[in-house]
């Protein structure tokens, strides 16, 4: 193993509460646009797994979602097809930390509005009762 070379530059980030903002800056702000479904996808898959393996996220680095989550019912409304992205957005900011209580009020409007059972797919649909049933609102 004689060509093995390492590198051992510094990180950019030297704490660890600065290397996770500057992570969620990126995907926030860095990557697309806020109004690209892959903007969606890319977000709301990287806050899921911050929250499956208990990161505790300071606000420092929830920060950059936070005029996201100001007008997620807006987005909601406007944009009803991305329903699970958003309604999963707002589930995993809160769980991390975002102060607010959106995702009640989210879930119970996609149970209202019959979205998880106008889905094509048992996946989609079992998903959307996923999100739902953790606020206690069974969508189906």
């Amino acid at each position: 193993m004689t060509n093995v070379v390492t590198l051992n530059a510094p990180f950019r980030q030297n704490s660890k509460v600065a290397r996770q903002a500057a992570l969620l800056e990126r995907f926030a702000r860095q990557r697309r646009n806020g109004e690209d479904v892959f903007w969606l996808k890319e977000n709301a898959e990287v806050l899921n797994l911050f929250k499956s393996t208990g990161v505790d996220l300071p606000d420092q680095a929830l920060a950059t979602h936070k005029a996201f989550y100001a007008d997620i019912e807006k987005r909601m409304g406007f944009f009803p097809q991305y329903y699970r992205f958003l309604l999963s957005i707002c589930l995993d900011l809160e769980d991390l930390g975002m102060p607010g209580a959106k995702g009640e009020t989210l879930a119970r409007w996609v149970a209202d509005e019959g979205l998880a059972g106008a889905e094509l797919s048992d996946l989609q649909r079992a998903e959307a009762r996923r999100l739902c049933l953790l606020q206690g609102i069974d969508p189906v």
